[in-house]
C-alpha cells in the first residue's frame, strides 16, 4: 500500500521508529480531508490513532541515482 502511495507521488516520505510504536508519513494532498480519505484506505487502520499537521515545507535530500562514468 505505501509503496503504490510513494509510485503515486501521495506520499513522500515514510519514517517508521526502531520500536515500531511510532509512524511518520508526509502526505501530499491539496486538503486534510484527501489525507483522512487515503489513510482510512489502509487495511491496518482500525489499530491506529493519527494527527495530521499541516506543513509549511518539508526538506530531504533526494534520493538521486550516482553518477554515470562513460568511460
Amino acid at each position: 500500500m505505501i509503496n503504490k502511495l510513494v509510485n503515486q507521488g501521495k506520499i513522500s516520505s515514510y519514517t517508521l521508529a526502531l520500536d515500531r510504536s511510532k509512524l511518520w508519513s508526509v502526505f501530499v494532498a491539496e486538503s486534510e480531508k484527501e489525507v483522512e480519505d487515503i489513510l482510512n484506505r489502509w487495511p491496518i487502520i482500525e489499530f491506529m490513532d493519527y494527527e495530521i499537521y499541516d506543513l509549511f515545507f518539508h526538506e530531504m535530500a533526494a534520493n538521486a541515482l550516482p553518477a554515470i562514468s562513460l568511460n
